[in-house]
């Protein structure tokens, strides 16, 4: 059950990170909606690092994003390697615009050692994700580029550094991710415009 239900978190987070959605901070997000009275007290001090996790997990879809980070923290303190734990603990500073812990729990999780791919994988793009909204677009472009070569089949890391390469005005650079993308998905409107407009620059640039 909880692998399924970290899948669904994957999907949720992987989804966000390739619509470039902005983060909702608590004060313009929804107050609970149909989780709210599921929520629970933080406070119990005889969990496990799991019960904790799970608690946190209830507390983010009643959107207590700040009530869900002090359950992930307890449950890093019993158990710092709890990967599950640090990205959604990372993810919930993201949606309360603290940025610096987010970024800090990134960093935990991709210099920790023996992490799985998918976990890797995910700390990298969430990291990059990250970077973007605090306008380094050099470092976001750097972490976008190891989620490639970690999974070099998603789509959504060469558009999103594709995007960031036309932002700095590197044109042929955000060209070739975009055609990467389409390789993979050469349907896909959304890389088609991008890429339409990225000529349209490099050809008003004189290059």
């Amino acid at each position: 059950m909880k692998e399924l239900l970290w899948a669904i978190v994957v999907g949720i987070l992987a989804f966000s990170l390739y619509t470039g959605d902005a983060p909702v901070t608590r004060d313009e997000g929804a107050s609970g909606g149909m989780f709210a009275t599921l929520a629970p007290e933080v406070g119990a001090t005889d969990k496990t690092a799991d019960e904790w996790y799970d608690e946190g997990f209830t507390l983010w879809f009643a959107d207590q994003y700040e009530e869900a980070s002090i359950a992930f923290s307890k449950a890093i303190e019993l158990n710092p390697r709890h990967v599950e734990a640090l990205n959604l603990r990372a993810w919930m500073y993201y949606m309360l615009d603290r940025y610096e812990e987010a970024h800090a729990d990134y960093t935990t999780i991709i210099t920790m050692g023996s992490v799985g791919q998918d976990d890797l994988l995910l700390a990298f793009e969430e990291r990059a994700n990250l970077l973007k909204w605090m306008d380094l677009y050099a470092e976001a472009i750097a972490d976008y580029t190891q989620a490639i070569e970690l999974a070099p089949d998603k789509t959504r890391n060469y558009v999103s550094r594709g995007q960031l390469f036309e932002r700095l005005e590197q044109y042929q650079e955000a060209i070739a991710d975009f055609d990467a993308a389409l390789l993979l998905e050469p349907d896909d409107e959304r890389t088609q415009m991008y890429r339409a407009e990225a000529l349209e620059k490099l050809a008003a640039a004189g290059e």
